[in-house]
């Protein structure tokens, strides 16, 4: 069975450790995820979660670092502007290869919703990513880009559920570039908002 979950290019360590967190939690839900299910799916020893994290929470704080790291390589948001949208199709292909990981994200959030000690962990994960999208917004001159980074985190978001949920990327892939569109129109130096202006 070890080799069965090792021939998903888990490997055998910490990544591995990682990954299967993903997934089980994407599976089974935080209240399913335990050592043993985490050590199953990653086709290891219960006892190398201690040695790596020390506790199941330390697991499930690294991997959500992890999973926004990973996001954010895969999909970074100074790629909203480039030609061609690269940031859009990126964006959809990795939801299209890789669920899991996005589902991750939503169990993560809604386990922090339920559970106030879990509260902590879905402030990080939002956190990581509006702070890499407020980067962004600020190296385009955007004004408020703390602000205006909720409002794109908000699409991005709410997009990535539509995906999960109906699985239609045509159509993610299509809303995503008209928002980009708006976005980038509205963009300083456009002269569009000034014009709006009274």
């Amino acid at each position: 069975m070890a080799s069965d979950r090792n021939s998903r290019g888990y490997g055998d360590g910490y990544q591995a450790l990682l990954r299967a967190t993903v997934s089980v939690v994407a599976q089974r839900g935080l209240r399913g995820t335990t050592y043993r299910a985490v050590a199953e799916e990653a086709g290891v020893k219960n006892t190398l979660i201690t040695y790596h994290f020390g506790s199941r929470d330390a697991l499930l704080v690294e991997t959500v670092r992890w999973t926004v790291e990973e996001s954010v390589r895969q999909t970074p948001p100074r790629d909203l502007w480039g030609p061609g949208m690269p940031f859009v199709r990126s964006l959809v292909d990795m939801v299209r290869r890789d669920p899991e990981l996005q589902s991750f994200h939503y169990e993560i959030l809604i386990e922090a919703r339920r559970n106030p000690q879990m509260r902590e962990l879905g402030v990080l994960l939002v956190n990581s990513f509006l702070e890499a999208i407020e980067a962004a917004l600020s190296e385009r001159g955007y004004p408020e880009p703390r602000l205006l980074a909720r409002v794109v985190h908000a699409v991005i978001d709410g997009l990535v559920f539509q995906q999960l949920t109906m699985e239609d990327p045509e159509t993610t892939e299509r809303a995503l570039a008209l928002f980009v569109e708006m976005l980038e129109q509205n963009a300083p130096g456009t002269g569009v908002a000034e014009t709006a202006a009274p």
